[in-house]
């Protein structure tokens, strides 16, 4: 995940710099222990869709909140911008982690796991 991150930015094809995007890092000890960010939806055709990319908290920091932290400044930083946040998932942990942050499951959309409307 963390490389595809980097291929991107580096390929300049994600660099979270349109209108409403933001990439967050959690920095602890001067080390980067998580990175969380927020695209508009590209498997929507409304602009008013965010879409959670490239959640990772290192290992060594997991259970600590780190996740959590990050995935909530995102859903603080939708308001206004987004109306719906997307992301599409594959393990039961990442389940459970998104559906106790408000997300709900998704069926039958093949780019689309979880989703969460934001109260404006």
């Amino acid at each position: 995940m963390l490389d595809r991150l980097q291929q991107e930015w580096n390929e300049g094809t994600n660099r979270f710099d349109q209108a409403g995007e933001i990439l967050l890092l959690a920095i602890q000890n001067q080390q980067v222990v998580g990175v969380c960010g927020l695209n508009r939806d590209p498997y929507s055709d409304n602009d008013r869709v965010g879409r959670v990319r490239r959640l990772y908290v290192s290992v060594d920091s997991r259970r600590r909140g780190i996740g959590r932290l990050l995935v909530t400044e995102i859903q603080n930083h939708c308001q206004g911008v987004f109306d719906q946040l997307r992301l599409r998932t594959d393990t039961p942990e990442a389940d459970a982690f998104y559906r106790s942050l408000g997300f709900h499951r998704v069926k039958d959309d093949p780019e689309c796991t979880h989703l969460r409307e934001i109260c404006q």
